[in-house]
């Protein structure tokens, strides 16, 4: 929400909290962050995915497996 404010008001967010304007090396400790939870939301995505994958293939099996069982079933009447 102050992201936004800010672009509206043209100012920085610390700015409009009434920070210090933070010097080249803690922008570079933050860069160096914001990359790390990056990579990990990266990896949280293709973990989630992955599960997503698994778990639609389960139930893709599991609904093969009841349409075998009904068509055996109304074979042997």
């Amino acid at each position: 929400m102050l992201i936004k404010l800010a672009e509206i008001l043209d100012v920085s967010v610390s700015e409009l909290i009434g920070s210090d304007v933070a010097d080249e090396k803690n922008e570079d400790m933050i860069a160096v962050e914001l990359a790390r939870v990056v990579e990990q939301l990266a990896s949280r995505n293709r973990r989630s995915k992955k599960v997503l994958k698994c778990v639609l293939i389960f139930l893709i099996i599991l609904l093969l497996f009841f349409v075998f069982l009904c068509v055996i079933n109304f074979a042997a009447m």
